[in-house]
């Protein structure tokens, strides 16, 4: 079942892949820290690599 934070994930890696700036993607996932969005995105490679 698709839900709509696995789309949040997958934009992000899309962003990302395609060349768009870290601090581009943490803006737009709406990030106060980059720590935060570098969490997200491990989380987010592990769980496309497993």
């Amino acid at each position: 079942m698709l839900r709509i934070h696995d789309l949040r994930q997958a934009h992000a890696s899309w962003l990302l892949f395609g060349g768009a700036d870290f601090t581009a993607v943490k803006n737009r996932l709406g990030h106060g820290s980059g720590s935060t969005t570098e969490r997200y995105l491990k989380r987010c490679f592990q769980w496309a690599t497993s």
